[in-house]
């Protein structure tokens, strides 16, 4: 009785949620949503992504090019589509919504149930698709930037947009919001993207931030892999910093620079024996790329 009684109710806030508002824009007779959401089903490969999510390793599958139809009717629709993706990429769901779930317990499993995960994520594989041709949503972009509901996701969009969105990002950096500041320099570093000021704002957070900020500010500084002459020495220097998350970070970021980095060698080869078995394992993993030869000596398989 009770699912008799709540799938009827739930089909009527549906049906008056989706005529209050302005039609979406369509290209071909089909809505942008549709496309949007066969864009992001095409880029799915992992259990995280089918939450809406991103994980550290997920970049790849946030890209737009492997359902070529969608990504072109994405495009074709263009900045009529921009009040449809930002809304999606900042909703999130009304407690109403998450008091019901928590209410039906196991029976929200028979209800099919719409939340903000997927459409946001859906979004942000849309905005990737856009690239530049988004770059005048920059500013919503931005504050949602800020919003730990949707900064991951805004960050990924940012970094699409080009230099106007690395500027964004750049600022970020330092920002006192801890969340942003960490996805800010996930996203540029994922596109190894600089503008002027990103290596000195990541070089300040390595120096001057504490846990994650400093340790993925210095690990973004090897993936970005720019000004090798300028950042080789500074990472060698914070391999030996008493800030321990910022020299975890180091000891990954190092070995992006691969054989550009053989001054560091010895360095690694002493972090062989560290007691912390986090820097053990960067080092382990940066002396490979930098030095096989000398990994092979030491015993690293």
């Amino acid at each position: 009785m009770l699912v008799g009684l709540f799938v009827p109710i739930l089909g009527l806030i549906a049906w008056l949620f989706l005529h209050a508002h302005e039609p979406e824009p369509s290209y071909r007779g089909k809505p942008l949503s549709a496309w949007v959401s066969d864009l992001g089903r095409s880029t799915l490969g992992h259990s995280t992504l089918e939450q809406g999510n991103f994980a550290w390793d997920d970049w790849p599958l946030a890209k737009a090019g492997q359902n070529p139809e969608a990504a072109e009717a994405v495009r074709r629709i263009g900045s009529a589509g921009f009040p449809y993706l930002l809304n999606a990429l900042t909703n999130t769901d009304p407690a109403w919504k998450m008091k019901l779930a928590q209410v039906l317990g196991p029976l929200r499993n028979r209800i099919p149930m719409h939340t903000s995960a997927r459409p946001r994520r859906n979004a942000v594989v849309a905005f990737v698709a856009l690239g530049a041709q988004a770059e005048s949503v920059t500013p919503e972009l931005t504050q949602a930037l800020y919003d730990d509901r949707s900064c991951k996701a805004a960050a990924v969009a940012l970094s699409a947009v080009g230099p106007r969105g690395w500027t964004a990002l750049t600022q970020a950096i330092n920002s006192t919001n801890e969340w942003s500041a960490i996805y800010a320099v996930w996203a540029l570093a994922q596109r190894r993207a600089t503008v002027p000021g990103t290596l000195e704002a990541l070089e300040a957070a390595t120096t001057n931030r504490a846990g994650t900020v400093s340790a993925i500010a210095s690990w973004a500084l090897g993936k970005i892999g720019q000004d090798k002459e300028h950042v080789i020495p500074f990472l060698m220097t914070t391999l030996g910093s008493t800030n321990a998350q910022a020299r975890f970070g180091a000891m990954y970021g190092i070995g992006w620079f691969g054989t550009n980095a053989l001054c560091a060698a010895p360095l690694l080869q002493e972090a062989l024996r560290d007691r912390d078995v986090t820097i053990r394992d960067g080092a382990t993993a940066s002396l490979k790329q930098i030095d096989p030869e000398a990994a092979a000596k030491a015993g690293v398989k």
